[in-house]
């Protein structure tokens, strides 16, 4: 099994499967890119913690054991990932459920679940949960603070736009079975 690690600071097309590659915008291989699934801080950390343990012999069976391991995971309630977009939208605008820990947390999941795709050229179906689940987490706070009138933000069409591009790209990878 080849793989495709080593990404240094940020990831770059060479350093990534050809059918990553081929499927990622360019928006994907810029880390300062917000909704990106290696975006600065628990994005990109998230991915270098992935390479790392591929490289130590992780399989592709046992993606949640590396998620488990991120600093940023195991804030949040497990249980808060099952419910309704709406509910926890209206839970972190009245401060239930920590806006930053659970954005963090969101980031994590992208960035491993399609990190995957881009060292091994295709998802687990566990991989593809993680990162559907942290693509949605995103956008749930997307509209929290497009909601909060003391931001002054509206929903970000670029970050959309990512947000709808990370989707696609799940969409094209192939399924690694088990």
């Amino acid at each position: 099994m080849k793989l495709f690690i080593g990404s240094g600071p940020i990831p770059t097309r060479s350093g990534s499967h050809p059918l990553f590659s081929e499927a990622a915008p360019d928006d994907f291989f810029d880390p300062s890119v917000r909704g990106g699934p290696f975006a600065n801080g628990p994005g990109l950390e998230a991915l270098q913690k992935l390479e790392e343990w591929y490289d130590a012999g992780g399989s592709d069976g046992q993606i949640f054991d590396v998620l488990s391991e991120l600093p940023t995971v195991g804030v949040i309630d497990p249980d808060v990932w099952q419910r309704d977009p709406t509910l926890l939208k209206e839970q972190i605008e009245v401060g239930l459920v920590d806006r930053n820990a659970f954005q963090a947390e969101a980031q994590a999941r992208t960035a491993v679940g399609v990190g995957q795709f881009k060292i091994r050229g295709g998802m687990t179906a566990e991989a593809l949960s993680l990162a559907k689940s942290g693509v949605g987490g995103q956008l749930v706070v997307a509209m929290v603070d497009a909601a909060d009138p003391g931001t002054g933000q509206s929903l970000d069409p670029a970050m959309i736009a990512t947000l709808g591009a990370v989707n696609r790209v799940v969409q094209a990878a192939r399924r690694i079975e088990l």
